[in-house]
């Protein structure tokens, strides 16, 4: 996997770039500010979380936003290109015959239908669908071989399953937001205005903020202060995971000046402290550096 070259952002923490054989699934959060023409022997899912990027499927290229998503075959080539600063997206790969059982669950044939399109499945999910995605992900890494890590995988499979299912019964995998909402959505989710008062973000729209607050919650399914205190977890799991900044500048730096309500926030989204997150990723690379 290629090591994010911005020099800005925080390197990215990777082990090799395939399932053990324990796994039927795993899951990564990745920058990219570039990455080759690459496929996988794996079945592959990503949604963006934040940024926007530039992005190569099937010959053409489009600009990539958050809640884009896309579910890819095997042997399927994609690339991405000169990412933002605050591009993040969310990968989970799955093994085929795992994949297809899960399909064959909900649907027999499923799977088959969406192989013989050769080409990758697109849909644009809501903030709460990728927020049941985030849930379940980032509990992946916290196991190994264990009947929860299967309870996970199971879920993660389940979700995207839903996404074909919903598109093959004709059922609308997005709506359209207005254009004023997409621009409040990529403010609230880039990292340099985490420290900018909620109230000051508002100020920059033409509309009272009681009908800017109920438009944001009836389409991403969350309010404005939830999206937003999300998205500052995120980046703050994102730099645990992959800095070496202290917990408190951490927390600082994604909006959070009280670092005891930040604890208990943290600890509630992600089920351990930030503490216990920074450990478990310590451990993994004393495992890496050992093999």
């Amino acid at each position: 996997m290629e090591e994010n070259k911005n020099e800005n952002f925080p390197k990215i923490f990777t082990e090799d770039y395939s399932l053990y054989p324990y796994e039927k699934a795993r899951t990564y959060i990745i920058a990219y500010e570039y990455s080759p023409l690459h496929s996988h022997d794996f079945i592959e899912f990503f949604y963006v979380l934040r940024g926007t990027s530039g992005h190569f499927n099937n010959g053409q290229k489009q600009i990539i936003k958050p809640g884009d998503s896309f579910l890819f075959p095997l042997g399927v080539s994609h690339q991405f290109v000169l990412s933002d600063n605050n591009f993040i997206h969310r990968d989970i790969i799955f093994r085929k015959n795992f994949f297809k059982s899960i399909c064959d669950f909900y649907q027999p044939g499923l799977y088959e239908k969406f192989v013989q399109g050769q080409h990758a499945f697109y849909a644009s999910i809501s903030s709460h669908r990728i927020s049941q995605f985030e849930f379940f992900g980032s509990r992946l890494h916290k196991f190994d071989q264990s009947q929860d890590r299967k309870e996970y995988e199971n879920m993660l499979a389940s979700l995207v399953v839903a996404l074909l299912l919903e598109r093959g019964s004709d059922k609308a995998t997005s709506h359209k937001n207005p254009d004023w909402l997409n621009q409040l959505i990529t403010m609230l989710s880039t990292a340099e205005n985490f420290n900018i008062p909620l109230a000051n973000i508002l100020k920059h729209f033409d509309y009272a903020p009681q009908y800017i607050m109920r438009i944001f919650k009836k389409n991403t399914g969350l309010t404005l202060t939830e999206f937003f205190n999300n998205q500052k977890l995120l980046q703050a799991h994102f730099l645990l995971e992959n800095s070496n900044l202290p917990i408190k500048a951490i927390a600082q730096q994604c909006g959070f000046h009280d670092v005891i309500y930040f604890y208990h926030c943290y600890k509630r989204e992600f089920e351990e402290s930030p503490k216990q997150t920074r450990l478990r990723i310590d451990e993994k690379i004393v495992k890496s550096s050992a093999k």
